[in-house]
């Protein structure tokens, strides 16, 4: 646990004097309110005396004596005073100092710490600033790239990805990623100065251990007949773990933390957590509602960049998540736990995303952990309608009526293949423009509804499975039918998958 701890809180540590923050487009007045964040990355105290701030075109300036101790912050601004007044934070002559360091444009500009030496410490370079009364401010991907472009090419875009190793985003403005240590000045500015996720304590962490296994945050499944975004948690111990007390927190905010109904999840199993319980059951055919299956139609709202964080009646985190998605490439598939092994257990939070979707996850020394079904190929991934995923699905778990993966190209050949169905027993595919209810009219499931509209409902054919409970049918799909719901049925159990989309 020593040692976890000691990851924990020095996971992002960037030997270096870093700029960790700047104000360039303030809503105030930007000859005296405009400021620089550095952070002392490195294990001892550093005296700035000597150093020199620049932009290699006209603005240089040498610092005077400024101590910044192992994990500390200092804030270089126009007016210290001014700056201390707006924001209710800092010392003048201790962490806030006046300095003036020239003008931060607007638009293109660039920032360069260099120590008395000579050597160029950080370099940081920025495209236009769209986002006014926003600080840019660093994210820790990289721990230790010093170098974030050049006037000529910058290496920072706060509209999106900036242009450095593996596309990371290592700065960001405050409206495009959201800072979990944001405050807002009196003037209206919004940043996290002497704040940030460089050197923090390590969360306290449960004496228990329950993961977040897999994440639904960006269904592409929509309607009400739905239940969209959920997340899986699952307990690795030898024993039962009940939730009563439990809450999970979407951010920071305490009024964020969502109560878990009394459940208890067995050794080994899995419960998933919904808005509507009864829709997922219904569109995925797994779970039980009200034991494996929970929700009350409150539970947090998840973005493509987002953050969970499951807490024990004590407050104590067992397990935290923070990700950043690429896009709508990563719609509809849920993002997955990788490992086997569970002794790391902070995977980020808000202004520190640890779980990348289109790539390696952040993590020191550690392998990718979390990965969207769109990059890495869940081996127990199935159908919930268009959304992919695995939920529940751990040694043992029963799984409800049959299933259907639905795979190839609309328009185009595509198969549907059936699992789960009575052995040996025969199975149905039915399509229909719309969903409904239509009750079968004829044969072993007469009067069974399925959530298919009879308005130009069609039955495609009946097959038979094998040994197994598998089965598959490939049908050339029109265009003018690609925006058909199609469903499997089990002739023997009347069970059906629930709509697939072609």
């Amino acid at each position: 646990m020593l040692l976890l701890l000691s990851l924990l809180s020095t996971d992002a540590l960037a030997q270096s004097m870093m700029i960790t923050e700047f104000m360039s487009n303030t809503l105030g007045n930007e000859l005296t309110d405009e400021w620089i964040e550095l952070f002392n990355g490195t294990a001892s105290t550093v005296n700035l005396n000597g150093w020199v701030l620049s932009d290699e075109v006209a603005d240089t300036v040498t610092l005077p004596s400024i101590s910044v101790p192992s994990g500390g912050y200092v804030i270089l601004s126009k007016d210290g005073p001014a700056f201390i007044s707006q924001w209710g934070v800092g010392t003048i002559n201790a962490d806030v100092f006046t300095v003036n360091f020239g003008a931060l444009s607007n638009g293109t500009d660039e920032l360069v710490l260099t120590n008395p030496a000579g050597a160029e410490v950080w370099h940081l370079a920025y495209d236009n600033d769209e986002d006014e009364g926003f600080a840019t401010y660093m994210v820790p991907a990289i721990p230790g790239l010093a170098a974030w472009g050049t006037a000529a090419a910058p290496g920072i875009n706060r509209s999106g990805n900036d242009l450095s190793t593996f596309g990371l985003q290592g700065y960001e403005s405050g409206d495009n990623s959201s800072d979990g240590f944001a405050i807002t000045s009196s003037t209206g500015d919004v940043a996290s100065p002497l704040d940030g996720p460089y050197l923090r304590s390590a969360p306290a962490l449960s004496p228990t251990t329950l993961v977040i296994s897999e994440v639904m945050y960006q269904s592409v499944n929509t309607g009400v007949n739905y239940p969209g975004d959920w997340f899986e948690v699952y307990n690795p111990g030898n024993a039962a773990v009940s939730l009563n007390g439990w809450r999970v927190r979407d951010g920071f905010g305490t009024s964020d933390a969502w109560p878990f109904p009394n459940v208890s999840i067995p050794a080994g199993g899995k419960i998933i957590v919904t808005a509507n319980p009864t829709s997922f059951v219904q569109t995925w055919r797994v779970g039980t509602v009200g034991t494996t299956v929970v929700g009350n139609g409150s539970v947090p709202s998840l973005g493509a960049e987002d953050e969970l964080e499951l807490l024990d009646p004590n407050g104590l985190i067992s397990w935290s998540l923070a990700w950043d998605s690429p896009g709508a490439l990563a719609d509809g598939y849920g993002l997955f736990y990788t490992g086997t092994t569970f002794t790391q257990r902070d995977w980020g939070q808000i202004g520190r995303r640890r779980v990348r979707v289109d790539g390696p996850d952040d993590v020191t020394s550690g392998p990718a952990g979390y990965q969207g079904g769109n990059f890495t190929t869940d081996p127990m991934a199935f159908a919930g309608v268009a959304d992919r995923a695995s939920p529940l699905s751990v040694a043992g778990m029963v799984t409800v009526g049959p299933l259907m993966v639905v795979t190839g190209t609309c328009p185009g050949s595509v198969t549907f293949s059936m699992s789960n169905v009575t052995r040996n027993g025969p199975w149905a595919l039915v399509a229909s423009p719309a969903l409904g209810s239509f009750n079968i009219p004829v044969g072993s499931c007469a009067g069974t509804a399925l959530p298919l509209s009879g308005a130009g409902i069609r039955l495609l054919g009946t097959f038979n499975a094998d040994g197994a409970g598998r089965g598959a049918t490939t049908v050339n799909v029109p265009a003018v039918a690609c925006s058909y719901y199609l469903v499997g049925v089990d002739l023997t159990t009347c069970e059906d998958t629930g709509p697939h989309a072609p």
